[in-house]
Order: structure tokens, then C-alpha cells, then sequence
């Protein structure tokens, strides 16, 4: 029999495998600093902006649909030569950049997601059924956009998808395979067994 070394607590690694020792991890300094004209770098005097600022769900397809998007400067409404300006409006887990000028012509709407039918957003679907499959509840997962400054469908909604689109669908889902199951062991011999205790133990009278 080993003998068990002695370790201290501070120096335990749980999870840790030391077949991973030696691999490259990525850190800071080994990510390629990048560079661009419209890539904003964070400095220590614009904390406070970076803190009042809002996260919003984006699917990629529409930040490419974004991409391609060329916008004039001015409106091109007949008569009105007014300097286009954008908009941001938020729904639920989604983000709207509108292009609109002064007199309220829109000449351009972008939207962060695909809307589905009923107006309901792929990020708001998403996020309920990641909620409700992983077994997490709302009220921790709202704390969490909050803390986080990301944009996220309100309790209603929440309970509305669940009601009309996720329950439906899992309902059925577990009903097929039920029924595949029971078409399968329909003309074979089976054993069933149960535990006659039907309640937990210490509870019964």
C-alpha cells in the first residue's frame, strides 16, 4: 500500500491532469495584439463608458448582413437633404440600429437576430430553451444579464416561449419516443419491476 504524501490545501489542483502538463495554454501575451481603425482599445480614463454600456445577443449571419450594408450620409427623400443619424433601440435580447435623419425619414433598420414568426426573436427562443433544458431557472439567470449589462427577454416572454413553443415540443418529443418505445417491446416478453416504497424514508406515519 501507498503511502499518502501530505499536501497542502493551497496546493491542490482539483480537476488538474497531468497529462496536459507541457501543452501550450493561451494567455495574455501570447494573443496576437490586434490593430484596426475601428477597433476601440479600453484605456483606464474610459472605464466608466465601458461600464454604463449594454451586451446585446448577435447572431454572426446578421453581423454579416451588417457588413455589407452602405449607407449614404444624407437622406435621399426628395426634398429633404437632412444628415442621416443612427438609432439604437433594444428588444428583449436584441439590438436595432436604425438610420434615420433629423426628419424622421428611415432609410436603413438592422436587426441583431433573425425574427421569427410572431415577431419573436431567435435570441430570446435560444436563450428560454437554454434556460429551461439546462436546468437553470430565470430569476438566476436574469441576476447574471444584469450584473453582465445584457440585454434579456423579460419573465413574461420568458414564460410565454416556454408555454407556447418549448413545452409543446418537448411534450412531443417524449411522446414519439414513448411510442417507439412501446412499439418496440409490444410483442416481447418483459419484466417489470418496482420499489413499494413510496415515500422517503422517515417521512411515512
Amino acid at each position: 500500500m501507498q503511502d499518502i504524501e501530505d499536501k497542502a490545501a493551497a496546493d491542490i489542483i482539483f480537476g488538474y491532469n497531468d497529462a496536459a502538463e507541457g501543452e501550450d495554454s493561451e494567455t495574455d501575451d501570447d494573443v496576437t495584439e490586434v490593430e484596426g481603425p475601428e477597433i476601440s482599445k479600453l484605456k483606464e480614463e474610459n472605464l466608466d463608458a465601458f461600464l454604463d454600456d449594454h451586451c446585446a445577443i448577435v447572431f454572426v449571419s446578421q453581423l454579416e448582413r451588417l457588413a455589407n450594408i452602405k449607407v449614404d450620409g444624407k437622406c435621399l427623400i426628395k426634398g429633404c437633404k437632412e444628415t442621416v443619424q443612427t438609432t439604437i433601440d433594444y428588444i428583449g435580447s436584441a439590438v436595432y440600429v436604425t438610420w434615420v435623419c433629423s426628419n424622421g425619414h428611415q432609410k436603413q433598420k438592422w436587426c441583431s437576430q433573425p425574427v421569427m414568426n410572431r415577431r419573436l426573436h431567435s435570441g430570446d427562443l435560444s436563450i428560454s430553451a437554454a434556460i429551461l433544458l439546462s436546468g437553470n431557472n430565470f430569476a438566476k439567470m436574469k441576476l447574471f444579464a444584469d450584473f453582465m449589462g445584457l440585454k434579456f427577454p423579460n419573465c413574461d416572454k420568458f414564460n410565454r416561449i416556454q408555454r407556447t413553443y418549448l413545452i409543446p415540443s418537448i411534450e412531443k418529443t417524449w411522446t414519439t419516443q414513448q411510442s417507439d418505445i412501446l412499439d418496440e417491446m409490444r410483442d416481447e416478453e418483459i419484466v417489470v419491476l418496482g420499489d413499494g416504497r413510496m415515500d422517503s424514508p422517515g417521512h411515512c406515519a
